[in-house]
């Protein structure tokens, strides 16, 4: 069983390097991308579980969604999320 693929759309590559440390140590694979635009992209080439959006960001921010709703339900096992 192959881990879940989380993408990760963050502008601040501090902060994006992080999320992105935190959630592979907890067995996740991970797409990271720095705006919305990249983010979209990276979802039509492959689906993930679950999308972490930053609400600001350039070239498209998660206040603006294109395509549809977005929905975010907590993950049932999630080590970092306690």
């Amino acid at each position: 069983m192959s881990a879940p693929l989380v993408l990760l759309a963050e502008d601040d590559e501090d902060v994006r390097a992080l999320a992105e440390l935190v959630l592979r140590r907890d067995g996740y694979e991970v797409t990271a991308v720095s705006d919305g635009q990249a983010a979209l992209d990276a979802a039509a080439d492959r689906t993930p579980s679950v999308a972490v959006l930053d609400v600001s960001m350039p070239r498209m921010d998660a206040s603006r969604p294109r395509g549809g709703s977005v929905s975010a339900p907590r993950p049932a096992s999630c080590r970092s999320c306690s």
